[in-house]
């Protein structure tokens, strides 16, 4: 190999190697000559989408739990179910790849591809199955194709360099060109003559059934994009802080724990319609706007609709399923919490940095408080509510002041253990007030228990990092870090 695997090489430099190999080519289909992925493409190619959307949650957490999908099996299951449940898709994708097939090649290397008399391979991890609608369509049929076949499950464990030498052998791949953008292809690279790891300016992974909005979407894909099970986090904290404080005065129960769901889903579609113009402001009216790479591809079209459509129906089905003898009443007051936090959010993002810290309490009131709108909480669950938007607000209001020193970066907080502390205090306070009479009960012990847990990794690191400055071992670390000033 006449480079190291991980050297990116620029698109220039790879159109001008495979210009100048005149043995075997192989090249990589998703993200290099497909512009996009092309089993995602595939599978957000399902109608009805919701109800397709759906399944494919389903079976990510049945994949989670039982760990079938492990070792990139995942895609072999989601594409299997969508052959099996959605049959038509096959029929709608090949239509797709006819339609717009061109407009998802990467046209300078195609057309160096299809320029060259020498051989040249297609090796994907991909599908067969998918693959060959789109090859014939942009005039590729005649191209060998290495890829997975859905029948055989051992295709995608063995990998893209066991598929490869099993068609072609190993010694053809020593003698060849490989074009990936991937660094999982390592292997593929260090077996062959020339590699080119290329990443293509106009390559865009994107996710299936993104034009199927759900609350949350934008915070998993945009807000934290690199932040793993950011829509687990905001159940566990926000969602679980809803139940509880439901549960602390008179328990709604089950049906009515699915409707505080349903609402909390209509509340958090609102909330995303104002993340989305905080981003949108970000961009027209700050000069150091702090934006995901994420959002510059989420696809935007119609996001206010969507959302208060996704909205609409989840609110709906939750004030059906709390209230369904008053649902004018209900739905009233429910749409006015969703207009004022419509509005408190529009006020935010049009406002200059000092003042949004203030207005962030605002917001965050409105985040943990607004179940109380619909259903009874008692005075506990109230101070419960109290500690997460204060704590919150803590850390934003720290993250300001170190942004107008110039410090970028999110400051390094434990937003958890301070929510658990407020908590405890405002029960202290109470104890004080009541004459001594500590108020405990089981709303109050459920509380400090699901906060203990939030806060377990918090503690741990604070408790690790004490040290006392009192002791000898302390005291002679200080005399040794102080010695070298003082010569």
């Amino acid at each position: 190999m006449s480079a190291a695997q991980d050297d990116f090489v620029s698109e220039e430099e790879a159109l001008r190697r495979l210009r100048r190999h005149t043995g075997l080519v192989i090249v990589d289909l998703d993200e290099t000559l497909y512009l996009q992925n092309t089993t995602e493409d595939f599978v957000g190619t399902a109608v009805p989408g919701y109800a397709a959307r759906a399944v494919m949650a389903l079976l990510h957490l049945i994949l989670r739990l039982s760990r079938m999908g492990d070792r990139g099996m995942r895609d072999v299951w989601r594409v299997r179910l969508v052959m099996v449940l959605f049959p038509w898709t096959l029929r709608r994708w090949r239509r797709l790849c006819l339609e717009q097939g061109m407009a998802l090649a990467n046209r300078p290397l195609l057309a160096a591809l299809l320029a060259r008399p020498a051989p040249v391979i297609v090796a994907s991890s991909g599908f067969s199955a998918i693959i060959h609608p789109w090859l014939d369509a942009v005039g590729c049929a005649h191209i060998p194709l290495i890829a997975c076949d859905l029948r055989r499950t051992s295709d995608r464990l063995r990998g893209k360099l066991g598929l490869i030498t099993a068609a072609i052998g190993p010694a053809a791949l020593a003698d060849a060109l490989v074009i990936t953008d991937s660094r999982e292809d390592r292997a593929v690279l260090r077996h062959c003559a020339s590699p080119c790891l290329t990443v293509w300016a106009a390559a865009r992974c994107r996710r299936a059934f993104r034009q199927n909005y759900l609350p949350g979407d934008y915070l998993a894909y945009v807000k934290r994009p690199g932040l793993r099970a950011a829509r687990l986090r905001l159940l566990g904290e926000d969602l679980t802080l809803w139940l509880l404080a439901a549960l602390s005065l008179h328990p709604p129960g089950l049906l009515g724990l699915v409707g505080i769901a349903c609402l909390f889903l209509s509340f958090w579609a609102v909330y995303e319609i104002g993340y989305w113009d905080n981003d949108l402001c970000a961009q027209r009216f700050e000069a150091d706007p702090v934006l995901s790479e994420a959002f510059r591809h989420f696809d935007t079209r119609h996001f206010a609709a969507k959302t208060w459509v996704a909205s609409g129906l989840f609110g709906l089905a939750g004030l059906l399923a709390l209230s369904p003898a008053q649902p004018l009443v209900s739905g009233a007051v429910w749409l006015a919490v969703l207009l004022g936090l419509r509005g408190a959010y529009f006020i935010y993002n049009r406002a200059d940095k000092t003042t949004r810290v203030w207005l962030y309490l605002l917001l965050q009131v409105f985040r943990s408080f607004a179940v109380a709108a619909i259903v009874p909480i008692g005075g506990i669950a109230a101070m419960a509510c109290l500690a997460q938007a204060a704590a919150r607000w803590q850390s934003y209001a720290v993250y300001r002041y170190l942004r107008r020193l110039g410090i970028l970066a999110w400051p390094e907080m434990w937003p958890h253990v301070t929510q658990l502390a407020i908590f405890l205090a405002a029960l202290a306070a109470i104890a004080l007030a009541a004459e001594g009479r500590v108020p405990i009960s089981g709303s109050s012990l459920l509380f400090c228990l699901w906060m203990l847990a939030l806060a377990r990794g918090e503690l741990r690191e604070i408790l690790g990092a004490a040290r006392r400055i009192d002791s000898r071992r302390a005291i002679r670390c200080g005399e040794e870090t102080a010695a070298p000033h003082s010569r």
